[in-house]
């Protein structure tokens, strides 16, 4: 058996919440696994306890039923997970976790090594140079106390692009490093309305200062068009929705709306009523979003800051530099686009996302790396 651990699967949390449970789901086709987290996507069966869930009631994706083992804990205390993991370690053939900093990753490890199972870390975007600046000194502190310990020691890793294996390799880790990225549910595509008022430039994910949101509005201020609309939708971290909304009443910005959180059919729908799709992170290790947006058929605009050159090299969007001056040209050189040109970009990048971003192929891949690290099969290509 698999064992991941992951602190949550509350939606709010940001992508790794949709993609650990498609992982382990892609994965559990063709071995067991289970998933140890804090919560798991239906409320109401949190008891502060300890306790399996039927695969079913896992909703994440397009919503369909998973066919691995959920074992839910009460909180996000080392004592809960290594608590948890000591209860499955007797079937357990590999720790698989995902994240840092956080207890459970400390109890995943520390367990891993008790038992002598092999520890595989999936870094989620954690020690990306934007995100190792962020609440610095509480990092740095940790960092010594035993984060590094783990990254260092994990028997190999999982990187989602090749920068963020490269920012790996600068930190000291020389262990394998899997190349993986995350993927995207396929869902049934809504049709698009026919007439719509304004075209849209969408923008789904966390609101957050990483995320690049004030350039974006800082780049609107220059450019606003009364046939086009921006929509954010998500949830807002640290009060940054207030700093933005104070940002659009200061200058008198127009044709801007805040959608909050979405559920699934929702995210979907907008993606499929948006003519433009915009991540102008200033820090990704894969933006899970910017392969949904091409998975419904969108071409999008994100930056240097995310792992998506496909987009320029396949002409079906704009991978640009951090700022507002690169924003502006971008968005302006999309609006200038006419519909068809739009709409051939949004194909080729429809197709990209089946061919490189289906979960069976990723699952595929990952119980290839399983196998390799078990000893019982050749180094996948994927490793380096």
């Amino acid at each position: 058996m698999i064992l991941h651990t992951h602190i949550t699967l509350d939606p709010t949390y940001g992508g790794p919440a949709r993609t650990v449970p498609a992982l382990c789901d892609a994965v559990a086709q063709t071995r067991e696994v289970s998933l140890i987290s804090t919560f798991t996507g239906n409320r109401k069966q949190e008891t502060g306890g300890r306790g399996k869930q039927e695969s079913a009631q896992v909703s994440v994706g397009s919503g369909q039923a998973k066919s691995f083992e959920l074992v839910q804990v009460g909180d996000g205390s080392y004592r809960s997970f290594a608590t948890a993991i000591e209860q499955e370690i007797e079937n357990t053939e590999i720790i698989h976790d995902h994240g840092a900093w956080l207890p459970n990753n400390l109890a995943s490890f520390k367990m891993a090594k008790k038992h002598n199972k092999p520890f595989i870390l999936t870094t989620r975007g954690m020690f990306e140079p934007w995100a190792m600046d962020h609440k610095k000194w509480k990092k740095k502190l940790a960092w010594w106390l035993y984060e590094r310990r783990i990254l260092l020691g994990a028997d190999l890793i999982h990187a989602t692009a090749m920068s963020e294996a490269q920012n790996l390799r600068a930190l000291g880790c020389k262990q394998d490093i899997v190349l993986i990225p995350n993927g995207v549910d396929f869902p049934k595509i809504l049709p698009r309305p026919q007439k719509q008022e304004n075209k849209t430039l969408l923008f789904i994910s966390r609101i957050h200062k990483v995320k690049g949101l004030m350039n974006l509005l800082q780049a609107w201020a220059k450019l606003q068009n009364d046939d086009w609309c921006i929509r954010i939708a998500g949830p807002s971290e640290e009060g940054h929705r207030e700093e933005l909304e104070g940002y659009i009443a200061d200058h008198q910005l127009k044709n801007i709306s805040f959608l909050g959180s979405l559920n699934d059919s929702e995210k979907w729908q907008e993606y499929v009523n948006a003519d433009l799709f915009v991540l102008p992170t200033h820090s990704e290790n894969f933006g899970v979003v910017v392969a949904e947006a091409m998975a419904a058929g969108l071409p999008v605009i994100t930056t240097k800051g995310a792992p998506w050159a496909m987009l320029n090299e396949n002409n079906c969007g704009w991978w640009i530099d951090i700022g507002v001056e690169p924003l502006i040209e971008a968005i302006r050189e999309a609006m200038n686009l006419n519909d068809d040109e739009r709409q051939s970009q949004g194909a080729i990048a429809q197709k990209l996302a089946h061919d490189h971003f289906s979960w069976p192929k990723i699952g595929t891949e990952m119980n290839q790396v399983y196998d390799y690290v078990l000893g019982k099969g050749d180094r996948p290509g994927c490793v380096i």
